[in-house]
């Protein structure tokens, strides 16, 4: 009987110890897996697909939403990628503009890794917006220009329609 208490007793350890470490191995994936999702945003880091506009200065812009002449709706989310050098503390405008050339809304566009660079950074805006009479308009992305001077102006445009 001894034995079997003996036995009894080292497999309910043993058991215990095998069922601590596999709760503290899911908590350390549990917290790597949140502190990804945190890291990233949620975003899947998988790649996007691009279409690309150019400034009349020769800088080429990444816009992954809206595509050219998608029909969009309010709110719109824009995101895409642009030179660092278009942002200025870390944000740019974005102007909905009607075909009559009415601006419906303009917005920053919010910079989504550090912009103190030249190379492409992430950006995200959301612009609400009351729908036009007409079908067709513009989203105006402009060189955020903090010094004024009309040499350092660059915009792109990407046409756009509304329902």
């Amino acid at each position: 009987m001894r034995f079997c208490q003996h036995t009894v007793k080292w497999y309910t350890m043993h058991m215990t110890k095998r069922i601590v470490t596999v709760i503290v191995v899911l908590l350390v994936l549990g917290a790597a897996v949140g502190g990804w999702f945190v890291w990233t945003g949620g975003k899947s880091g998988t790649p996007r697909a691009f279409a690309t506009i150019t400034s009349p200065k020769g800088v080429t812009l990444r816009i992954a939403s809206p595509a050219p002449g998608e029909v969009v709706t309010s709110p719109l989310v824009v995101t895409g990628e642009v030179p660092g050098p278009w942002y200025f503390e870390a944000s740019f405008p974005i102007a909905l503009v009607a075909a009559d050339g009415t601006v419906l809304n303009k917005v920053p566009a919010q910079a989504e890794g550090d912009w103190m660079t030249t190379e492409y950074v992430p950006f995200e805006a959301t612009i609400s917006f009351d729908a036009p009479e007409g079908d067709s308009g513009m989203l105006v992305f402009e060189k955020d220009n903090a010094s004024g001077l009309p040499e350092h102006d660059d915009s792109a445009r990407l046409p756009i329609r509304f329902r």
